[in-house]
């Protein structure tokens, strides 16, 4: 969590040494996945847009545009639900990808 309540995207980066921590945060954006298709529709593209900040909801906000402006989250995501599966935490399976 960052500025005003919004979530950035280097949110994950606590894997390594605080990996609960980094579990919450990324249960946030599997939380809002479907918010994240629906920005992706809005905007014309396939798959999910996640906003470089986003509200409690996913939704786009002035701070971060969900389109042309840091695609790199939506990668940050899969790979931090990656990290956290390959990590090992307890009731993580193939489900949780």
């Amino acid at each position: 969590y960052g500025v005003l309540g919004r979530r950035y995207m280097d949110g994950t980066c606590p894997i390594a040494f605080f990996p609960n921590v980094a579990q919450n945060m990324n249960n946030y954006r599997n939380a809002t996945h479907s918010q994240a298709k629906l920005n992706a529709e809005k905007y014309g593209y396939p798959g999910a847009i996640y906003p470089w900040t986003s509200g409690k909801y996913a939704n786009c906000t002035s701070t971060g545009p969900c389109v042309d402006y840091e695609y790199h989250i939506n990668v940050d995501v899969a790979m931090a639900s990656f990290s956290i599966y390959l990590n090992g935490h307890e009731g993580i399976d193939d489900e949780y990808l």
